[in-house]
């Protein structure tokens, strides 16, 4: 049997079912492809190849991510977990306000200095423009233990890193900074109810009306 040429005019249709692989009778044959690896669909037919992926975080348990355009310019991704909510802009975290870094220990667990620095137990840390102990710039760390108003520990062991010498970047506090507002109070999550006891139904499972 001769071969059969289809033009195939656009990908509309995404990727078909293997159903209708043999179906050229039908228009949706000539906007549609056999298998799309990698690739997404445009608004125009076409397709291109699809971005790759990259490590941005680690949520502290389940999540969801639900798209927030503040304006054309400002896209965001709001992750929501249990409790809480962080928001996503232009392939990282937002953060809070730089703080200048004066000094990072080479101990385990590494002692930071930053004059005022607010934060508290549990909080997480992102060094940046670190010199001379460059291995601990662009790491999630978390707060182990808060020394006082200029000092914490977090869980990294820098006894094997450079020496720190200076940090580029961030603000210095003079003053304490006000303190954050409180957390929210979470309702514990409701279980569902039980479903209905239900019976009856008459003779053979048909519902007769009583007059």
């Amino acid at each position: 049997m001769a071969g059969i040429n289809i033009g195939q005019v656009n990908f509309s249709k995404g990727v078909l079912s293997k159903d209708l692989h043999g179906r050229v009778d039908i228009a949706s044959y000539q906007a549609g492809m056999k298998s799309g690896v990698n690739v997404v669909l445009t608004k125009r037919g076409g397709f291109q190849n699809r971005m790759g992926t990259r490590f941005v975080y680690r949520l502290p348990g389940p999540g969801r991510l639900f798209p927030f355009a503040y304006s054309l310019d400002q896209p965001y991704a709001l992750v929501f977990t249990q409790g809480a909510m962080r928001p996503m802009a232009f392939g990282g975290m937002v953060l809070e306000e730089e703080l200048q870094i004066e000094n990072i220990t080479n101990e385990n667990p590494a002692t930071v200095t930053i004059a005022y620095h607010g934060y508290a137990v549990g909080d997480q840390f992102l060094p940046r423009g670190v010199v001379g102990m460059s291995e601990i710039n662009e790491r999630v760390l978390t707060i182990l233990s808060v020394i006082d108003d200029n000092n914490f520990t977090v869980d990294v062991d820098a006894s094997a890193f450079g020496a720190f010498t200076s940090a580029t970047g961030g603000i210095t506090r003079f003053a304490a900074a006000p303190p954050p507002p409180p957390d929210p109070v979470v309702p514990p999550v409701v279980e569902p109810p039980p479903p209905p006891v239900t019976g009856g139904g008459g003779r053979r499972g048909r519902y007769e009306q009583i007059v």
